[in-house]
């Protein structure tokens, strides 16, 4: 049984990633949107997750592939804010090694 949130997005989304290249593909094939769709019932393909990923805030349903690049994209500037957060702290370089 699926999660009523979870249906919710999905049919906002018509059952297709809502990626319009924030993973940093163009999807042009797409019109500018990722082309991966699930249907009501199969197995899916798509996840929910944070609209956060993609500026939106909420949920938007993604495919597995945008995902994880809005992911590593995520990991890679929260890791630079906290260094940067940590030079502001120590002074630039004080922490390299």
């Amino acid at each position: 049984m699926r999660d009523v949130k979870w249906e919710a997005v999905m049919e906002a989304a018509e059952w297709r990633c809502q990626c319009t290249g924030h993973c940093g593909r163009s999807h042009r094939a797409g019109l500018g949107r990722c082309q991966r769709e699930t249907y009501s019932g199969m197995v899916s393909g798509l996840q929910v997750a944070p609209g956060d990923l993609v500026d939106a805030g909420g949920l938007v349903a993604l495919c597995d592939s945008c995902h994880g690049d809005l992911a590593r994209s995520a990991r890679a500037r929260r890791a630079q804010a906290e260094l940067e957060a940590q030079d502001d702290l120590f002074g630039p370089g004080l922490l390299a090694g």
